[in-house]
């Protein structure tokens, strides 16, 4: 039996790793995966206030770029749909030995499916991507009882702040944690205790990148991020829509 599931488990996983690539040439236009794309190119050099708001998202991107055809939309393509396969395999994997294998395989199917935009759009689907495992980890350290998983979801959260900086309010995630502790009925001193594990973990990436960008970009430029967020519109001149160099658009039409 157990050979048999492990066949199983192999398949189910290769067909989560190879159907997101079933349509990885289509979206190859100028539209937000070229401006994607070009951000990336542009990255450290692109407009301040959307470098930092996605940070994680434009070095992520910027390091596909050196790889082979990374300069290219078909390659990058590529490199951001593989985020997606791994993702939901290492979902598939954690999850697969708690709950009902098919039912798993099922659910990740139907989130693929519905990951219909183009996959360079980092900003959106790094920030699903680590809310997820961030979920995951969350709940299974709860169940298990492992603050360390708690810890690390709150560092997975901490990274998707500098994803996209919206993402600030994914940390309501917290709420499963007093939920948890209601259906257990657990001590206030537990709840206490999961609560600072889940705060610790994000702090621990949230804080240093705060004081790093302070440091190498001036006294409140982290704040004046934010504000500039709030007072951005549609039409902006600094929307990151209009950043787009054309010195880089020959190379972006290239597939």
């Amino acid at each position: 039996m157990a050979k048999k599931n492990r066949v199983i488990d192999i398949i189910l996983c290769a067909m989560l790793v190879l159907l997101p690539f079933l349509h990885v040439n289509i979206g190859l236009s100028v539209a937000d995966q070229g401006y994607n794309l070009i951000n990336f190119e542009s990255f450290p050099d692109m407009n301040q206030t959307w470098m930092i708001a996605t940070l994680v998202a434009n070095l992520v991107g910027k390091l596909f770029t050196y790889l082979p055809f990374g300069h290219y939309m078909l390659g990058m393509n590529v490199y951001c749909t593989l985020l997606l396969s791994i993702t939901v395999v290492l979902v598939y994997i954690v999850l697969k030995k708690d709950y009902n294998r098919y039912g798993v395989f099922l659910g990740l199917i139907i989130a693929i499916c519905l990951s219909w935009a183009p996959k360079v759009t980092l900003y959106q689907y790094l920030s699903y991507y680590l809310f997820s495992c961030g979920a995951v980890l969350l709940v299974q350290g709860l169940i298990k009882e492992k603050k360390v998983l708690m810890y690390l979801a709150g560092i997975l959260l901490g990274i998707n702040l500098f994803v996209r900086f919206p993402n600030i309010l994914q940390v309501s995630l917290i709420v499963v944690v007093f939920m948890a502790a209601f259906i257990k009925k657990n001590e206030i001193k537990a709840l206490g205790l999961n609560v600072l594990c889940c705060i610790a973990g994000w702090c621990t990436i949230t804080v240093p990148v705060i004081l790093a960008i302070e440091i190498v970009c001036g006294r409140g430029t982290y704040v004046g991020m934010v504000q500039s967020l709030f007072a951005m519109t549609e039409s902006a001149t600094s929307y990151h829509r209009l950043q787009c160099c054309a010195r880089y658009m020959p190379d972006i039409l290239k597939i």
